[in-house]
Formats: structure tokens, sequence, C-alpha cells
């Protein structure tokens, strides 16, 4: 009986463990062509080459809704580039609230995720390297 277990067992153990990998594979594409997109966009407005400084820019800019501030917010949280630190910091009122609408002011929880990846770096911050 107990040899007649060990099968089943082992396929459901192996089968979580790529299902596991491959939610983990999609999930780190996904956050990778959000941040490109933001990128690509911003580094487009702003005619640069230098994604980090174009983010900044948008972050700052009277000239982009909140959605797009929130969304550079995000960029630069997850490529965690200690140069965006300052500006993050200048705009945290330290107030951060999950139920925050992104289109209606720059979030505070985004704002707070996007310092602590920042000084600590992330699980996704070393994909970014050429961006």
């Amino acid at each position: 009986m107990r040899k007649n277990m060990k099968k089943p067992v082992l396929v459901i153990l192996i089968s979580g463990v790529v299902v596991f990998v491959l939610i983990f594979i999609v999930s780190m594409i996904t956050i990778y062509s959000g941040v490109y997109q933001a990128c690509k966009d911003a580094k487009s407005y702003y005619k640069s080459n230098d994604c980090v400084a174009s983010l900044m820019l948008q972050v700052s800019s009277t000239n982009h809704t909140f959605k797009e501030k929130n969304t550079a917010v995000w960029a630069l949280g997850q490529i965690a580039d200690k140069r965006a630190l300052p500006l993050l910091k200048s705009m945290y009122e330290g107030v951060p609230s999950h139920k925050e609408p992104l289109d209606k002011a720059v979030s505070q929880h985004e704002l707070e995720k996007a310092i602590k990846w920042c000084q600590k770096g992330n699980v996704t911050s070393w994909m970014y390297k050429k961006l």
C-alpha cells in the first residue's frame, strides 16, 4: 500500500513545483513588461535615454495624470535605483493607505513601497540594469 502511494505523491509534488515555477516566471515577465513600458513612455516623452531620470521627471511633473505618476513611482520602486530616493522621500507624507484611488493623488502606499525597495532592493531589480 505505501509503495503505491509514493508515485502519486511524487507526481503531485513535482506538479506543484512546476506550477509554482511557471507562475513565478509569468509574474516576472508581467512585471518586467510593465516597467519596460513605463520606461519607454517616459523616455519618449522626455526624449531621454535615462529611464530613472525620465520616470523621476514624470513623477514630479504637472503634465501627467496621477495614474501616470503612480505608474512611474511603481516602476521606480521595481528598478530600485537609489537616485530616486530623494524625490520619493520628499513626496512621502508618512500616511500610507491601501485604499487610495490611484487616479486621485500620488499614492502614499506606492511611495512607501518604492522607498523601501530603493533602499533595500527587491526581487526584480536585477532585471532592469539595461533599461
